[in-house]
C-alpha cells in the first residue's frame, strides 16, 4: 500500500467511527474483536469494510475512501490492522 494517506478523509471516517462506538457504548477493543471477523487478530479491508456497514449503517463511504482508513491505521504497511495499530487511533 502507498503512504499516501489522505488525512482529512481518513480522521473524519476515524472520527465517526469513535462517534458511532461511544453511541453503541462499545470499547475499541470490542470493535476490534468484533470487526475481526475470522478471529486471526488481524482486520482486512473487507472486514473493515463490514465493520463500518454495521457501526454507520446510515452512511454511504466508498471503497477507496475504506481504504484510505485502513491505510491510517495500517502503521506497519503489511495490508492489515492488528489490534494494537487499530487501537492507536483511539
Amino acid at each position: 500500500m502507498s503512504r499516501d494517506v489522505d488525512p482529512g478523509v481518513s480522521t473524519n471516517w476515524i472520527k465517526r467511527l469513535d462517534d458511532a462506538m461511544l453511541k453503541e457504548g462499545i470499547s475499541p477493543k470490542v470493535a476490534f474483536l468484533n470487526a475481526d471477523l475470522n478471529g486471526n487478530g488481524m482486520i482486512t479491508i473487507d472486514e473493515l469494510r463490514q465493520a463500518l456497514k454495521e457501526l454507520l449503517p446510515s452512511d454511504e463511504i466508498s471503497l477507496a475512501d475504506i481504504k484510505k482508513m485502513a491505510m491510517a491505521f495500517d502503521v506497519n504497511r503489511n495490508g492489515s490492522i492488528d489490534e494494537a495499530e487499530f487501537l492507536l487511533q483511539f
